[in-house]
């Protein structure tokens, strides 16, 4: 019997760049800059996986548009509309906050940030992601 994986808190900030900001801009500093930079930081704080998810304006006026028709929307509900998500899987929440409070984070990362993100508009989720389907695959979950 194999044993029961420990189950990853996730944390999920949506980011919102600033109005100043081109999303050719946002794009190309997030490659460019932000993500060699903020990836060799958070691997020394044991973050055992970190992803970006872009969320284009294209792609919400698209999907925003099919969601309005096609989809046939149920009331109250609406395409997000902020310009990225960072991810953070973590076994220990404490990595993430010893992330936070790393100077080397302060001065490379979020001092950056001031430039491109709208830190008056961020918004965090924090729980637990269980896939169901991988691969193409659904996957059975151990107790």
């Amino acid at each position: 019997m194999m044993a029961k994986q420990q189950q990853l808190l996730k944390f999920s900030v949506q980011h919102y760049r600033l109005k100043t900001v081109s999303e050719g801009d946002f794009v190309r500093w997030l490659h460019e800059e932000h993500v060699p930079v903020a990836a060799q930081i958070i691997k020394k704080h044991n973050i055992f996986r970190w992803s970006i998810t872009l969320n284009p304006v294209a792609l919400q006026q698209a999907f925003g548009q099919e969601l309005n028709t096609s989809m046939g929307k149920p009331p109250g509900w609406q395409m997000a509309d902020y310009d990225a998500v960072t991810n953070y899987w973590v076994r220990d929440p404490e990595d993430l906050r010893q992330l936070i409070k790393d100077e080397e984070w302060a001065e490379k990362v979020s001092a950056e940030e001031l430039n491109w993100l709208d830190l008056d508009r961020a918004s965090i989720l924090a729980g637990f992601e269980t896939v169901f389907i991988d691969d193409g695959q659904i996957i059975t979950q151990k107790e």
